[in-house]
């Protein structure tokens, strides 16, 4: 593998044929790159006629080892045989890809900072995140009373977790829609779990920056395009976790991101869940008219709606227990969702004029309101 560098950005011309042979000599010519300091790597697949699963892997690490270090990896030049592979394999979603050197050279976006860093420019937001993007990263630690970072209120959902791993021995955990990656955080400080490989999988930037955990890879990609291959080339045994994640696929979404989780798993295989959901239909309907009106697509089952889309979806619902409920304060949704004090009010005194207040669920305050989010967490087994 040629190594050329053109200013400050190193290209790899890769081998022609990138698979199980060749592989290893691949990864540790890109790692001696990282360990030397290099922030943007552009790869070169204008020699390549063949690349195998071995190969997607080596990409990976070497994407993941250059964003722990503030660097990029692109790629140019695929052939449509080296295109399918990774379409197929999901990745054209986790990597930017050019036609050419010249046009990647070319498109490099550079930008100043405080540091004097430059960086490639990132995709484009995903509009599923787009207004709250601002909560992402640092600030999530203390979203919402800190909830997403705090251990006890975790435990639960890690208990499920591991019981899960000890029944079904999986070789792989990807945590979908993780976060900043602490729930496979917390599951590393309660055990060791050797030859397992643990993903966070998520599609804001901001959040998976923000893992420091160099046992647990990250995969900046929408779960409603993660394949197994991707998580996994070798086709290993698999078990997906995730918290708080399913309304943000919205009423029409749900059953389809269902039905896709499902078709990424073999039969027997685990999906641990933490979602929203409410055991009374009124206290569904009060949050659901509460995001519409904040012009958020989200909704929030019932849990009879929820067990009976994951039967009918694939699914075997194997237990249902309560985790610790989320408090959000008008406070928190102003600033998440940009509304103003007129948006607020006017919200508090309709949901409050159709439903009345319900404590534990909405509380109407002199600025604002509360409102009470009651997760349960589900273990499904794939059926």
């Amino acid at each position: 593998m040629e190594i050329k560098t053109i200013g400050d950005v190193k290209v790899a011309v890769m081998v022609p044929r990138f698979d199980s042979h060749t592989a290893e000599e691949v990864e540790t010519a890109l790692t001696a790159i990282i360990e030397k300091g290099t922030k943007r790597l552009l790869c070169d697949f204008s020699m390549t006629k063949y690349i195998s699963s071995a190969g997607l892997r080596v990409l990976i690490l070497t994407a993941k080892g250059l964003q722990k270090s503030g660097g990029q990896l692109v790629l140019c030049s695929l052939s449509s045989t080296v295109r399918e592979v990774f379409e197929i394999a999901g990745l054209t979603q986790l990597f930017t890809i050019y036609d050419s050197v010249g046009q990647a050279l070319k498109d490099l976006e550079w930008k100043d900072n405080k540091t004097g860093e430059k960086h490639w420019k990132l995709k484009s937001i995903d509009p599923r995140i787009a207004r709250e993007i601002g909560f992402h990263g640092s600030h999530w630690h203390t979203a919402h009373g800190g909830y997403f970072a705090n251990s006890t209120i975790a435990r639960p959902l890690i208990t499920a977790l591991k019981d899960a791993i000890a029944i079904s021995s999986p070789a792989v955990v990807a945590d979908l829609g993780a976060g900043t990656g602490f729930i496979l955080s917390e599951l590393l400080m309660q055990g060791q779990y050797p030859g397992v490989r643990l993903i966070n999988v998520d599609i804001s930037e901001r959040q998976l920056e923000k893992g420091e955990d160099s046992l647990i890879l990250s995969l900046h990609v929408s779960i409603d395009e993660i394949t197994r291959e991707l998580l996994d080339p070798g086709n290993r045994p698999l078990l997906f976790v995730m918290r708080s994640v399913l309304h943000y696929f919205g009423h029409k979404g749900l059953r389809p991101l269902l039905a896709y989780l499902r078709s990424q798993m073999k039969t027997g295989e685990f999906f641990v869940h933490q979602t929203i959901c409410f055991e009374q239909a009124c206290d569904a309907q009060r949050i659901n008219l509460l995001y519409q009106r904040m012009h958020v697509n989200k909704w929030f089952p019932t849990v009879s709606e929820l067990s009976t889309y994951l039967r009918e979806e694939g699914w075997t619902v194997e237990s249902i227990s309560p985790a610790p409920k989320i408090l959000a304060t008008s406070q928190d949704l102003a600033e998440r969702y940009q509304l103003g004090k007129k948006d607020i009010y006017r919200i508090r005194d309709e949901i409050s004029q159709l439903y009345g207040e319900a404590p534990g669920m909405f509380v109407a305050t002199p600025d604002g309101f509360y409102e009470y989010g009651h997760y349960k967490i589900i273990t499904c087994i794939a059926t």
